[in-house]
């Protein structure tokens, strides 16, 4: 088991592997601080995070053979009542994830005994904002264009990622839960009915519903201001906007140092480009070089810094995954042993 001192490995979480041991023996073979359970879309509609972030909120219908999700307005209007005094009361009564929609959260739980004491697990779920944008109802409006269906949802989230962090903290392990928010920048839409600061305090409910460390994936650090002070213990970040709106995140690097957040760079291509390993090098490098012109030491300076591949793996072909996790735990070693040589 490699110990990282100060870079480490990450994942966001989908493979695109059909079989669960297969992916799991693909974690298995690259060592990280955090154990992620894999996500497979590929084995299943049933395992997007779409899906598995929407389970067992009132009037959900999946239609696997079609591939769709949409919401029963008519049955969820009927149940949101419910599902508020439930929330009031610290109840969850829905139906939760199985190893039918979510086979690596329960494959992990296992594994996580064999892992070295110092090894914790991450799990994800979409955010409340991203996945409102998303999931529709039957005439296709999307959740975002209620305020009731939103509300319902924040508090849907708030008990789910509750539950998710519980499940993996019954390994005894440090627990790291993940609210991924792609379509965050929606909040600075004028079409939005939904005030921008509202969307805001729904992320931070969902995040502090969690129990253990927090983290929050983003595509920009500048897109949504105030996102880096949310209270979270990590953002993860594409590193190629990092690099192209550096000058505008610098002050917002430093406000996530100075509180003790962690930085993840999504830098690791999953394309089939030639040898990703030295792009990704290249790209961290030249943020390095970027960071020491304002005297921060990059690699150094704070908390852990993360490696990740720039997207999720789930919808590439299983060989370009496999590749691209080993290229991401290969590259956070070689840096991570560079830091420690210069101490």
């Amino acid at each position: 088991m490699t110990t990282y001192m100060r870079v480490a490995p990450m994942l966001y979480g989908a493979l695109p592997h059909h079989d669960v041991a297969d992916a799991m023996q693909l974690l298995q073979r690259c060592p990280m601080p955090l154990m992620v359970w894999p996500q497979l879309p590929q084995r299943s509609f049933r395992e997007r995070s779409v899906v598995q972030s929407m389970w067992g909120f009132p009037g959900v219908h999946v239609d696997e053979r079609e591939r769709r999700m949409f919401v029963l307005r008519e049955v969820a209007e009927g149940a949101l009542d419910q599902l508020a005094l439930d929330f009031l009361q610290r109840r969850d009564m829905r139906p939760v994830l199985t190893p039918s929609e979510a086979a690596g959260l329960f494959a992990l739980l296992p594994v996580m005994t064999t892992c070295a004491p110092e090894v914790g697990c991450k799990g994800q779920m979409l955010g409340p904002v991203s996945l409102a944008v998303q999931v529709t109802d039957q005439h296709q409006m999307p959740l975002l264009s209620s305020a009731a269906f939103f509300e319902a949802l924040v508090q849907h989230l708030c008990q789910r990622a509750t539950w998710q962090a519980t499940l993996l903290g019954r390994t005894q392990r440090p627990v790291m839960m993940c609210i991924d928010e792609p379509f965050l920048d929606v909040v600075n839409s004028p079409f939005v009915s939904i005030d921008r600061e509202e969307l805001l305090l729904a992320l931070a409910r969902v995040l502090a519903a969690i129990n253990g460390q927090r983290a929050l994936a983003v595509r920009s650090l500048t897109a949504v201001a105030g996102v880096v002070d949310l209270a979270c213990d990590a953002i993860f970040v594409n590193a190629h906007e990092l690099e192209r709106t550096f000058a505008d995140a610098l002050p917002l690097l430093h406000r996530l140092w100075q509180r003790g957040g962690a930085i993840g760079l999504g830098c690791v291509p999953s394309d089939d480009m030639t040898d990703p390993l030295g792009q990704a090098r290249q790209l961290v490098e030249r943020l390095r070089a970027l960071c020491a012109q304002h005297g921060i030491p990059l690699l150094q300076a704070g908390p852990r810094l993360y490696v990740m591949p720039v997207a999720s793996l789930g919808q590439v072909s299983v060989v370009q995954a496999e590749a691209t996790v080993l290229t991401t735990c290969r590259l956070a070693q070689e840096l991570d042993e560079e830091v420690q040589r210069s101490v």
